[in-house]
């Protein structure tokens, strides 16, 4: 798959690179600190690492858009809810009882944090660098993403239900959901918060006019109309 886009190029350069440094960071953390604070250590490098290149390498107006009102009903974005929803009847809320209230708020605060950062730029980014999702976009975001989920193999104290192969399998198909939403309706608050925003992709380039501009053009339109009408006459 060539990418002719250079600053696709060096996005998908990026995104190796935060991979390969989160492989390091595990492996560096896991042996020397205790298994929460190695686990929270390297979640915290790695949140960094995808703000930070998402700032680097998306075009930031293209970004903005993003989270600003999507296109398309409520029905098709709210796909995206689904395997959440599913994971938290079937798996949290059984064991909800057994879970102290302190647990709660840092897995909800953990939870909100690791939405944000890594929808950002595994969606964000890829989203606002790739205007179109194939051939390059989605596959990219999702491989990559699913990838980028191996560090957390290297931590034996953490144990995933279904093991490795759950664990890849689950990022694959989010990666696809959620990359489709990002790129079906130009929303990426749909994947991190539920929020809506509108953005209309023509001729392969993002444009957006808001009712206020759209109006000053009519009336502007309208009046060079109305000036013109005594000269035609």
């Amino acid at each position: 798959m060539r990418i002719a886009n250079s600053r696709g190029q060096v996005l998908l350069i990026g995104a190796a690179a935060l991979i390969a440094a989160s492989l390091a960071v595990a492996a560096l953390v896991r042996d020397r600190l205790s298994p929460v604070a190695a686990i929270v250590a390297y979640f915290l490098c790695y949140w960094i690492g995808c703000l930070v290149l998402g700032l680097a390498l998306a075009p930031w107006p293209e970004l903005r858009r993003l989270y600003r009102r999507g296109e398309g009903g409520l029905p098709g974005r709210s796909a995206a809810w689904i395997p959440v929803l599913a994971v938290f009847f079937a798996a949290f809320l059984p064991s909800l009882g057994h879970v102290s209230p302190a647990a709660l708020v840092a897995i909800g605060i953990f939870s909100v944090a690791n939405g944000v950062c890594e929808e950002f730029f595994w969606r964000g980014a890829f989203a606002a660098v790739f205007l179109k999702p194939l051939p390059a976009g989605l596959p990219a975001s999702c491989f990559l993403f699913t990838v980028a989920h191996l560090p957390l193999l290297l931590f034996s104290n953490v144990a995933f239900q279904g093991g490795p192969a759950a664990l890849l399998g689950g990022a694959a198909v989010l990666g696809v959901l959620w990359g489709w939403v990002a790129w079906r309706y130009r929303d990426l608050r749909t994947v991190t918060d539920r929020d809506r925003h509108r953005l209309r992709v023509e001729d392969d380039r993002l444009a957006q006019r808001s009712l206020p501009v759209r109006r000053l053009q009519e009336f502007r339109g309208l009046q060079r109309a109305v000036t013109a009408f005594p000269q035609v006459v």
